[in-house]
Formats: structure tokens, sequence, C-alpha cells
């Protein structure tokens, strides 16, 4: 029997989600392959929302609080300093992949360089030494 509250409809459907992520994330995938024309029409025609659903799924942030950051930030990234250069590319939310708590953000590169360091300051601190070794 559906819930007529649709605000605890949708709790008991997250509280659910949550504790079932394995099987949404396989059962999304199946779906967008089976609906994949449909799903790239409705993220054409429903850009922002789509982004807004996205920001909350993944880094509980709405896209305007995306945008005070990025604003705060100068639209730069937190890095480099530099505008993100990959064209219809926004700048990368950055991540404590351990808590979830957001650092800032990042193009791209910066991004990348984070996560394949690990997000160690030890492999940072060493890729630094090493590029002044060899007077980069």
């Amino acid at each position: 029997m559906p819930y007529k509250d649709p605000k605890i409809a949708r709790e008991k459907r997250l509280k659910w989600e949550a504790s079932h992520k394995p099987e949404m994330k396989e059962y999304l995938a199946d779906y967008y392959k089976k609906n994949r024309k449909e799903a790239l029409e409705y993220y054409a025609t429903h850009r922002e929302r789509a982004r807004d659903r996205k920001l909350k799924r993944v880094f509980g942030i709405t896209l305007g609080e995306f945008r005070v950051l990025s604003e705060s930030q100068n639209d730069l990234c937190a890095i480099c300093n530099k505008k993100e250069i990959i064209p219809n590319r926004s700048l990368c939310v950055d991540h404590d992949h351990t808590t979830g708590k957001i650092r800032g953000l990042l193009c791209y590169k910066c991004n990348v360089m984070i996560g394949m360091s690990n997000e160690s300051i030890q492999i940072m601190e060493n890729a630094l030494t090493y590029l002044k070794k060899h007077g980069n």
C-alpha cells in the first residue's frame, strides 16, 4: 500500500535505496542501457534539473550551492587558479572519499591529479620533490 503522504513515501524510498546501494547501482545501469536514447534526450532538455539531481545524489549539495561555491572561488580551480579549459565542462567537486566532505572545486586536470595520487599527501610531496629536483 503506497503512503498517502509523499514526504513519508520519499523518506522510505531514500532509506531503502541507501541500504541497497549495489542493487540500485545495477538497476540504474541496466535502466540506462535499455533507455539510453530517452535518457540522453531527457538530459539534453532538462540539463539544469539533471545536474541538480546528480549533485544532490552524489555530493549532497544543490546546483545553487555549487554555484555559490564556484563564485566564492571566482569560477577558478582551487589548486591552479585557472578556469576549466575543457569545453562544456564545469569545475569538479573535490571531496574526501572517506568522509564525503567537500573540499572545493577543481578543474578536470587537478581533480585527476588528486585522484591518481589516491589523495595521498606523501605521494603529492614526493611529486613536488621530484619536480624541484629536475628543475621544473
